[in-house]
């Protein structure tokens, strides 16, 4: 009774509204649904623009919306809308448009909820509804961003993952989300986005041991796309924390490459040709080429070595050939003979061959052997740069005769 009372003794004035709104609140409580909708209608035909009818307004749709299916839920995110963008009072406002967002979870449309929350946070920011849009957001979210990486649009699923990057960690999101996420921007050759979500995972994690197999792609495409000083520093924070790690040769290999790019050519070859690296016939051939290169023939030679048994006479002439020099320039000439010798039989390498295998029988005082092989040199040689060396070694053989 004090409720009607109060809203009698306040007739004419411009809270009467609010006075008759307050009765539909208590019917509320008391379950008196049938109560409330005449007293909100009532209130819409006499106070339409009052404070309780604005409310009244957005109760209303509450109530149509409670016992309505689809059709009520679409008619209710445009009302919803509407009051959002019209209402005098900002609580009211941000509470329809929370409704709209809720109204759109409600009916299953997630992406345009996800934008009607989106707008609530930015114009509501210090709202008393803001903690539960977030939670609605963080609900959503995942859902949303997985079916935009299903229908390819990969840069709106990122946009999404960095805009609520917070969010999404409060909420936990799927790892094997994310996994998927980074794995399809790095096939799209999106490589600068699939390193910031493999860093976004990497700084995030909260399962110890969980990151260690997002090293190698992370790093991979950091180095693909040119990143070099970020890929050292977390193929180096691998070697760190998983010394025995599987995948401490690929990343290994990586850095450096990477060292090479940044033209910090010694340091890559220090790494490739340091005692208790992982072995692989990959990190020999490119330890062999790189240490030959900055003139450390004995690492280039050990390396090579080691991959020798492996190495095609036909495919792999190049790389042999590099293994006779290195082996050749270590003071090891009995050791590159052998190598030489099949090298002959490759029109690319048979002239500088014939020419290293002169010299070792000069040196080992076969000096008939090697007058004739420099000879054939002078005679045969298809390349003017190793006829013209053997001819000069012939000039001065001569001399010493």
């Amino acid at each position: 009774m004090r409720r009607w009372s109060l809203a009698q003794l306040i007739g004419g004035h411009p809270d009467e509204g609010l006075a008759y709104f307050a009765q539909v609140q208590t019917a509320l409580r008391r379950d008196d649904i049938e109560g409330a909708r005449r007293l909100l209608d009532r209130i819409l035909v006499a106070f339409p623009e009052s404070r309780g009818g604005q409310r009244a307004a957005v109760r209303q749709i509450d109530l149509a919306v409670l016992d309505g299916g689809e059709k009520v839920l679409a008619w209710a995110v445009m009302d919803y809308g509407h009051h959002a963008e019209n209402l005098s009072e900002r609580a009211l406002r941000e509470e329809a448009r929370f409704k709209q967002a809720l109204a759109l979870y409600l009916n299953r449309d997630h992406r345009r909820c996800v934008t009607v929350l989106e707008d609530f946070v930015r114009n509501h920011f210090s709202g008393d509804l803001r903690p539960h849009a977030e939670a609605l957001l963080g609900e959503i979210l995942p859902g949303v961003i997985e079916d935009m990486i299903a229908d390819e649009d990969y840069l709106q699923a990122l946009v999404m993952v960095e805009r609520h990057r917070r969010i999404l960690l409060d909420r936990r999101i799927s790892w094997d989300f994310l996994e998927r996420l980074a794995g399809a921007y790095g096939d799209m050759a999106l490589l600068q986005r699939a390193s910031r979500v493999y860093l976004f995972m990497l700084d995030n994690n909260r399962v110890p041991g969980r990151e260690r197999g997002l090293y190698l792609p992370l790093v991979r495409i950091l180095f693909l796309s040119g990143q070099h000083g970020l890929a050292v520093e977390y193929a180096r924070q691998y070697a760190r924390e998983y010394p025995e790690g599987e995948d401490r040769a690929s990343i290994l290999l990586f850095e450096a490459r990477a060292l090479m790019e940044l033209n910090r050519r010694e340091q890559a070859a220090d790494l490739l040709s340091a005692t208790g690296r992982p072995a692989s016939p990959e990190l020999d051939l490119w330890a062999g080429r790189l240490c030959f290169e900055v003139n450390r023939y004995e690492d280039a030679a050990s390396a090579l070595m080691r991959l020798a048994p492996e190495l095609d006479l036909e495919d792999d002439a190049g790389d042999l050939l590099l293994l006779a020099e290195s082996l050749l320039r270590s003071n090891r000439p009995g050791e590159a003979l052998p190598y030489f010798q099949q090298l002959v039989a490759v029109e690319e390498t048979a002239d500088q061959a014939l020419y290293r295998i002169g010299q070792i029988m000069q040196q080992q005082g076969r000096k008939e052997q090697a007058l004739n092989l420099f000879q054939r040199l002078v005679d045969e040689a298809n390349s003017e740069q190793w006829q013209k060396m053997a001819r000069e070694m012939l000039e001065l053989m001569s001399l010493s005769l």
